[in-house]
């Protein structure tokens, strides 16, 4: 066991990008001409021009009869497409900030799902620009906010959780949906909650945040070739084993934990005994925590490198083969 490494939490560090006032002008404008051309359409469509564009469908379907089912007036009816054109546009102003990024796990779960619904209000700019500004001025409240739904996603039927707070060891389960034959799929909502425990710790040691999908792959590659082993992350603030019945458990280092402990007793002031969220007073012997770590953009960008390939001849066929390293 390695002594822990000493860092500086950065407590006045820059949280968030900063924004500009005017980067919503340029999307409004877009928006306004998207939706004048859906109403020249649809008013094209509702006069005469409409009595003979179910030839078009009709006689260019071929074998496909189900657009034979797709009627005029209801293909063209302009309240669908503005619905999701309005969608189209929040999402595109939710990409002009950090605010989607900063958002706890929950909150993007319900902005994606009023996207995928189409249920957005109506891309006003009065609306947009206040909608904007309220969520980027809410950026603080989030913080606090993922920290709680970390805590709120622990799976209770693991007694190893701590009820008083951030503990050593906590279980996360249902990462990956099972269907029959045993085929999974990743459950994208639960492995966010997990990166936004990396997002809260990142703040604490004055690095950027990863962005939301970060920590897919590494629940997805642990689960499929590291089964049960242990896989340290972000310079050993955490380390990861994830199980093939969709389960993961964490280990988040005592200089950590205690910080968590001190950002949920800012919402459940009751709840957090004292000892829970102020810093041991003797060091614990834990595995090593480093403080020089790589940006998460370059992390990224080695995620993605993939074997050097070369080509070798094989009679008349052509085969590759990765080149070894060293």
């Amino acid at each position: 066991m390695s002594e822990v490494v000493e860092f500086e939490i950065a407590e006045d560090a820059q949280f968030f990008a900063p924004v500009s006032a005017d980067l919503i002008d340029g999307l409004i404008g877009q928006y306004q001409q998207a939706r004048q051309r859906i109403d020249q359409l649809a008013a094209l469509v509702s006069g005469d021009l409409g009595n003979v564009i179910h030839y078009f469908i009709d006689g260019n379907c071929g074998d496909d009869r189900l657009h034979r089912s797709i009627y005029v007036d209801r293909l063209f009816k302009p309240e669908g497409a503005i619905a999701a054109l309005n969608a189209a546009y929040w999402s595109k102003a939710m990409g002009l900030t950090d605010v989607y990024d900063a958002m706890p796990q929950k909150r993007r779960d319900e902005w994606n799902e009023q996207i995928r619904k189409h249920e957005t209000p109506e891309f006003e700019e009065d609306t947009v620009r206040a909608t904007i500004m309220d969520l980027l001025n809410a950026r603080s409240k989030f913080f606090a906010e993922r920290v709680d739904g970390i805590f709120r996603s622990l799976s209770h039927e693991h007694v190893t959780n701590c009820p008083q707070g951030f503990g050593k060891r906590m279980i996360v389960a249902n990462l990956f949906n099972f269907y029959s034959g045993g085929h999974a799929s990743s459950n994208w909502s639960r492995m966010g909650v997990i990166n936004d425990l990396r997002c809260v710790i990142a703040r604490f040691m004055g690095r950027e945040e990863p962005k939301h999908y970060a920590t897919n792959s590494v629940i997805e590659n642990g689960r499929r070739h590291r089964p049960g082993e242990w896989v340290t992350l972000d310079g050993g603030a955490l380390r990861i084993r994830c199980y093939l019945k969709g389960t993961a458990h964490l280990e988040v280092h005592p200089d950590m934990a205690w910080r968590l402990n001190q950002v949920l007793a800012s919402m459940h002031p009751t709840a957090i005994p004292a000892e829970f969220r102020t810093p041991p007073k003797r060091k614990p012997r834990v595995w090593r925590m480093m403080s020089k770590l790589l940006p998460f953009a370059v992390i990224a960008l080695l995620e993605r490198l993939k074997p050097a390939r070369e080509p070798y001849q094989k009679g008349y066929e052509t085969y590759y083969r990765d080149i070894p390293l060293g």
